[in-house]
């Protein structure tokens, strides 16, 4: 038990020292992938295309300025001038479009909350995705460091065992096995540091990045979170999922679009307003006349073949697609959360139980090395003895780390992440 709290201590200080460049953590790295990363930018755009539609949408209350002017020249005079010229301003305002405009805006407004809400869901998935690749940088570093230390057990050996050979008291068979064991450890290590280049790499992509630059990640071992029901969670995604709140969004969309057609079956009334210059249309005609005129329009479909009835039945259908797609999104959410509770529950059990087998790896290669030096056993079972604490060790690091994955993706599954 002593030697396994020195090489804890020791697995820990190597981590601190391990390579250079500057040292991230997770709080800082999840603050940076959100900060740079360019799916993050993209979706932040959208939310402000939908912002600056609604701001278009709400300029639909107010009246509208036009002006025109017009050139006309004839081949001869008649009982106008030769050239005619037109020159007005319109004025039109609103008064009654059966709930259409009020829609329209409506409409617009829902659109920022569903941008703003697919955005929270692109964070969550980017927060979820640089925790994972984190925790992967930390695993692939473990299975380095846990191959050094195998190479540095190995080495060890091989000095005993030469040792022993010199003495006539092994054959060098004994010898040979054990370089070649030291060989295949030293493969291990060279594809633990390339291991380390691909998931460094992948998660400076994440947080947007140079691929090259050199950095470091501060190990983290947390405390068991909190764990909670499933019935909790499963609530909590209820409230918190942006996709459900989205989709959610997306059916008062087409609510207000049921009421927008339903418009077509109600009168439009407006305001209208004009002022007008004309010059060679009356004598004499190289002076400008004015003219104004205020009034009040009336328009209302008598028949239109249904298109009005057509119109509002397809919305009211695209409203129960929505209807039948959410109730299928709460769902797959349930399976969702249920599966990242299950994940949870054997990251944790299995962190247990790899913990205890570590703990018996340690204490088998103490006696197997004791033995050893007493000629009560072989090389063969030195090997296996110190690659049954290799496996031991990388399992237990790999559960600590696959527990932290699985605790994320709960969080993710639920709408928790932020």
């Amino acid at each position: 038990m002593r030697k396994l709290v020195v090489f804890f201590l020791f697995l820990s200080v190597s981590a601190a020292v391990f390579g250079e460049g500057r040292t991230i953590t997770l709080e800082t790295a999840v603050e940076m992938a959100v900060s740079n990363n360019l799916q993050a930018e993209a979706s932040a755009q959208r939310v402000m295309q939908a912002e600056y539609e609604r701001r278009a949408a709400s300029t639909l209350f107010l009246p509208r300025i036009s002006s025109s002017f017009g050139y006309t020249r004839l081949s001869e005079a008649q009982f106008t001038g030769e050239n005619l010229y037109t020159l007005g301003l319109a004025l039109t305002q609103p008064l009654y479009t059966g709930g259409r405009l009020r829609s329209v805006y409506a409409q617009a407004r829902e659109h920022v909350k569903m941008a703003g809400f697919e955005k929270d869901a692109v964070i969550q998935d980017l927060i979820s995705d640089t925790k994972k690749g984190y925790f992967s940088i930390l695993k692939a570093e473990r299975v380095f460091q846990t191959a050094n230390r195998m190479k540095e057990l190995a080495q060890e050996h091989l000095r005993t065992a030469s040792a022993f050979f010199e003495e006539g008291l092994a054959t060098r068979a004994e010898v040979l096995k054990t370089e070649v064991y030291l060989a295949e450890i030293n493969q291990q290590i060279v594809q633990a540091e390339n291991a380390i280049a691909l998931a460094k790499a992948g998660f400076s992509f994440l947080l947007n990045r140079h691929l090259s630059e050199e950095f470091e990640v501060e190990d983290v071992f947390e405390k068991r979170k909190e764990k909670n029901s499933l019935e909790y969670w499963t609530e909590l995604s209820y409230e918190r999922r942006p996709e459900l709140k989205a989709l959610e969004s997306a059916g008062r969309i087409y609510e207000y679009g049921i009421t927008a057609e339903k418009s077509g079956y109600k009168p439009q009334v407006a305001l209208f307003s004009g002022y007008s210059w004309d010059r060679g249309t009356e004598m004499p005609f190289d002076e400008w006349k004015d003219s104004w005129n205020i009034g009040v329009s009336v328009e209302l479909d008598i028949w239109n073949w249904g298109e009005t009835g057509h119109r509002v039945q397809k919305a009211v259908h695209a409203k129960k697609e929505i209807e039948s797609r959410l109730a299928l999104l709460r769902k797959a959410v349930e399976l969702e959360v249920k599966t990242a509770y299950l994940n949870l529950e054997t990251a944790e059990k299995q962190t247990e139980a790899i913990k205890k087998s570590l703990e018996t790896a340690e204490e088998n290669l103490r006696v197997t090395n004791l033995l050893y030096r007493e000629g009560m056993t072989a090389t063969a079972e030195v090997i296996d003895a110190q690659t049954g604490l290799s496996s031991a060790m990388n399992n237990y690091y790999q559960s600590l780390y696959d527990y932290q994955i699985a605790y994320a993706g709960l969080e993710r599954a639920s709408g928790g992440l932020d």
